[in-house]
């Protein structure tokens, strides 16, 4: 998308590429004018989408630039700019078409907000004139369309166009799609004229004689970014090689094809017929097989050589999977998760063809059950935001099994990666709560009952959590510190051993000197000796 912006004042020009990030919006600013003569001249050269226009400005003023390029292209819209004392000026700007106007010193967030609502409005237009565009189509190949489904060919004009191709002779509908468009991708496409539509249609059947000299084919275009070909051999090669020689000459066509048209391409191939009043049903096969793209990823060409035998979730025993997944998030197992996960995708893809819908109704079901055990607890609930905006559509954006598959394990490494993170943090709040109560009591008797209601939680939840982040027990920790509060006194006091002992919460003072000897590979005697200050 291109914007022109016109303007006398050469700072306001400079602001107004600066003021906001175009890049980001997607658009390209085409030129930049002083005049509305000079703005004329890039409007004409780059045909842009909007135009931001002073009122003021030499030789051809905003009004006029407005009156002009609405008679240019009705479509572009217009933004003017105006001083507080151009505003009557500027109210016969609106009556011209401008969508609205800005008031200057420019405001960068009502000049951002506007353009990109001017750029929504363009690309809602833009889809409908491409839906009119496919529906214009679509009318005048009604012939074939006809073809497409069950209709008495008796009323169908020149059928016999058809007839003569296929005389009996076994053929096989072959249905080109173009893949999943991006958006410049979707305008380019959408904006193909008749004869560049005709073109491509004519070297599909060129590509076809190329391939082989004994092809008799019919080539036509379908819905949007659609071809069908009827194709068949006008030899006599056994039915053994049959589907094997149609997927060579389809996939060297699907490559011939979409280097022509720059955009990739599948295609899939019926099974064989013979009368023209079979063709609907050539082509509801070529649409059943594209269903089995999902299983196939990325291959061109889909025959009835990429069939599954049919199972269900039951079978395939998805159910128990699904709780042995959430067991996964509840131990932060991401190993465990992903070898589980990678094997329920390839169990499905070795016994496929489950119907699609059902794979993405397994996804759906597990993330419902997912958010369900997160639904509640403080912890839990900030786990909550990476699931809660998964809906079925969203699942359905991925076209593919493999797809579908590395999504799935992404969100799961996510959840799982986050729930880590989550315990760490709450780990560390509760190793420095545990700490600081025994800075304030380890003079005293200290029970776990003690520690773990000052931090609350379990007593298992709170050892195993002790341990896991400082690499020893509870009890290691609080003999440690009362032995280093023991040498601090030993170093700058006069007090005896027993009244060391009682101050640090050992009630015996053997057990005390024992300890410390243990600890510190001396007595209490021996360390204040070396120590005393």
């Amino acid at each position: 998308m291109k914007v022109v912006i016109a303007d006398d004042e050469v700072l306001t020009l400079q602001l107004l590429q600066k003021i906001i990030d175009w890049e980001s919006l997607d658009i390209t600013i085409a030129g930049v004018a002083q005049n509305g003569i000079e703005a004329q001249d890039i409007i004409r050269k780059y045909s842009p989408q909007i135009l931001i226009t002073d009122i003021r400005m030499p030789k051809m003023d905003g009004l006029e630039l407005i009156k002009w390029t609405k008679s240019f292209d009705s479509k572009i819209k217009v933004i003017i700019l105006s001083a507080y004392g151009e505003f009557e000026y500027a109210q016969r700007a609106l009556e011209s078409g401008v969508v609205e106007y800005l008031l200057k010193p420019i405001d960068e967030d009502k000049l951002y907000d506007l353009v990109k609502r001017l750029k929504r409005e363009i690309e809602e237009e833009l889809k409908e004139q491409i839906s009119l565009s496919s529906i214009k189509k679509i009318e005048s190949r009604k012939i074939f369309k006809q073809l497409l489904y069950p209709c008495d060919i008796t009323e169908i004009n020149h059928i016999s166009n058809i007839e003569s191709k296929i005389s009996d002779r076994e053929y096989r509908l072959i249905n080109i799609n173009v893949d999943n468009l991006s958006y410049d991708d979707f305008i380019k496409f959408s904006e193909l004229k008749d004869k560049e539509i005709d073109d491509i249609t004519d070297f599909i059947e060129m590509s076809l004689r190329k391939s082989e000299e004994n092809i008799n084919s019919i080539v036509t275009e379908g819905y949007f970014g659609e071809w069908m070909v009827i194709m068949g051999f006008t030899d006599d090669m056994g039915n053994d090689n049959d589907i094997i020689r149609y997927e060579r000459i389809t996939e060297q066509l699907i490559q011939n094809f979409s280097m022509k048209i720059g955009i990739k391409c599948y295609a899939s191939i019926s099974m064989p017929h013979t009368k023209v009043n079979e063709i609907y049903k050539a082509y509801y096969e070529t649409l059943d097989l594209i269903k089995y793209r999902f299983y196939l990823g990325d291959k061109a060409v889909l025959s009835n050589n990429a069939t599954h035998m049919k199972l269900n979730l039951k079978e395939l025993r998805l159910i128990d999977q699904q709780k042995k997944l959430l067991e996964y998030l509840n131990t932060q197992d991401e190993k465990g998760a992903i070898c589980l996960l990678t094997e329920i995708f390839q169990d499905i893809n070795n016994n496929g063809a489950l119907e699609p819908d059902k794979i993405y109704d397994f996804c759906y079901e597990l993330i419902v059950l997912i958010r369900h055990k997160f639904c509640s607890g403080k912890i839990n609930s900030k786990v909550l935001f990476l699931v809660e905006d998964i809906t079925i559509e969203k699942l359905k954006t991925y076209k593919t099994l493999i797809d579908l598959k590395d999504y799935m394990i992404s969100l799961f490494k996510n959840i799982i990666n986050h729930l880590i993170t989550i315990e760490e943090k709450e780990s560390s709040r509760l190793i420095q709560k545990a700490k600081e109560y025994i800075s304030m009591n380890y003079n005293s008797a200290i029970t776990l009952d003690d520690i773990c209601e000052y931090v609350s939680v379990s007593k298992s939840y709170f050892c195993y959590m002790f341990k896991r982040e400082m690499g020893s027990s509870i009890w290691n920790y609080l003999t440690y510190y009362r032995i280093e509060k023991a040498k601090e006194l030993l170093k700058d006091t006069d007090m005896k051993n027993y009244e060391i002992s009682y101050s640090i919460g050992y009630e015996n003072p053997s057990y005390f000197t024992k300890t410390f000897r243990k600890l510190t590979g001396m007595t209490p005697q021996e360390f204040k000796g070396k120590n005393y200050r």
